[in-house]
């Protein structure tokens, strides 16, 4: 019995395409919802200006940035 209609290897390989389909998307979609790579940064040389100790008034003092 050989028609136009469907078979049972055309079922299967449909089957088998639309599978593949879904798993693709879905692996795009974990892809693009994970988070990326962590970057660490690296330590500097030294601090760049002038390092001097804070006085006690000078710590409670409002920063002249303060709003």
């Amino acid at each position: 019995m050989q028609g136009n209609g469907l078979d049972r290897r055309r079922f299967l390989f449909g089957g088998a395409a639309i599978v593949t389909i879904a798993l693709s998307g879905a692996w795009r979609m974990l892809r693009a919802v994970s988070p990326v790579k962590v970057v660490r940064a690296l330590r500097g040389h030294r601090f760049p200006g002038k390092v001097r100790p804070f006085d006690a008034e000078e710590v409670s003092r409002p920063g002249k940035w303060m709003g």
